[in-house]
């Protein structure tokens, strides 16, 4: 065994930290977050309430791992589009140079051969922060963000969509304006840039099958 590589789970980091802190379990919640296509392979797009920015969809915060049986639903239960698991390349990550610290850690993706999976392509760490009742100060929780991939298969009527703010917009596009918004989402940019690689590699192999006549 090559002692020099690790294999593991690909893992993200928020570009909002916490000060060094004593954490306890309380302090870590569980979110799904989503990239949906539609049948011409645009991208469903969620308008913040808050911040007015476009975004992947993302679940409410959830107390365990165990609400994440049905990923998909909170979409699905927020617009009214019938949306089914969509399988990617299974892949890992190889981790170089191990006795690094983690932030400096040298990373390749791995695609474990021609599987497939519709499990969880990508996991990574958020900040989510709240209100604290009669204070000026925010508290703040550990978010772990497990990010998983959907697709419309169903021709989409534009009142198909019942969640305001919703729409299908290109994947360069939408590169794009994730670049140019604030605050900047380094998450899920960087799950969406994951995801292209992905979607691209799933695309290739699609190309390489034999056509039946």
């Amino acid at each position: 065994m090559d002692k020099s590589k690790t294999t593991g789970i690909h893992t993200d980091y928020t570009n909002r930290h916490l000060r060094k802190a004593d954490l306890s379990a309380a302090d870590f919640v569980f979110r799904v977050g989503v990239v949906v296509l539609d049948a011409n392979g645009d991208l469903l797009v969620f308008e913040d309430d808050e911040t007015g920015i476009l975004q992947l969809p993302r679940s409410r915060p959830l107390p365990t791992f165990d609400d994440l049986n049905e990923p998909l639903r909170f979409v699905s239960e927020q617009t009214g589009l019938k949306i089914d698991p969509l399988p990617l390349p299974a892949q890992s990550r190889r981790y170089r140079r191990p006795q690094l610290e983690w932030n400096q850690l040298e990373q390749d993706l791995v695609l474990d051969g021609a599987a497939t999976t519709t499990d969880p392509f990508s996991v990574a760490l958020d900040v989510n922060w709240k209100s604290v009742p009669e204070s000026k100060l925010l508290d703040a929780q550990q978010v772990v963000v497990a990010w998983y991939s959907g697709v419309v298969r169903h021709s989409i009527q534009p009142d198909s969509c019942s969640l305001r703010g919703a729409q299908f917009i290109a994947i360069n596009e939408f590169s794009n304006i994730m670049l140019g918004q604030t605050p900047y989402d380094a998450v899920g940019s960087n799950a969406l840039n994951l995801f292209r690689v992905l979607w691209s590699e799933t695309k290739r192999r699609e190309e390489k099958k034999p056509h039946r006549t």
